[in-house]
């Protein structure tokens, strides 16, 4: 009782000082959202994996906001001709996936629109509509007739990859 009451009155305040610890200031100035790829297995080695999306600002950021923010922050955006989404591809012959809106996870944190691409389903592409400051939303991705063992520590040799503008 008395660890959980130190624990309130640290964070309560200390929450000027804590904060920052746990949630910096992105470093990165050109792009205020970080996105991650995690790989797993389901059952016999059927690949699965988790898109983590994180907003590094302490403001909310819409669709129009995070264009916006870009193109005052990042001298090579181009609103007009620069794609803000997240791209997702599948990188192997056989094999396909399927991108989930894990609107559960994301219930009151934002609200992301994930779609494939026309013509081509192994390329999805995920658009942040809205996203609350600090949040972190998710994406899953299941892949059918596809198997291969994989951690989520792996980076490389995975059958899909992630591409965010910042990146490209």
């Amino acid at each position: 009782m008395v660890s959980a009451w130190s624990i309130f009155l640290v964070l309560a305040t200390g929450k000027n000082w804590i904060y920052p610890l746990i949630f910096p200031t992105p470093s990165d100035p050109e792009y205020p959202i970080h996105a991650s790829l995690e790989a797993f297995n389901r059952g016999d080695y059927e690949v699965a994996g988790e898109i983590y999306i994180a907003n590094l600002l302490s403001e909310a950021l819409s669709d129009v906001k995070l264009k916006e923010w870009l193109t005052a922050h990042n001298k090579d955006f181009n609103p007009n001709t620069t794609d803000d989404r997240i791209i997702v591809e599948w990188q192997e012959s056989e094999g396909h996936m399927i991108l989930i809106n894990d609107e559960d996870f994301n219930k009151n944190k934002g609200t992301l629109e994930v779609l494939p691409f026309p013509g081509n389903p192994g390329k999805w592409s995920i658009r942040i509509k809205d996203i609350n400051r600090r949040a972190l939303l998710r994406v899953n991705i299941q892949t059918a007739a596809y198997q291969q063992p994989v951690s989520r520590a792996d980076r490389i040799g995975l059958p899909f990859s992630i591409q965010t503008p910042r990146q490209e």
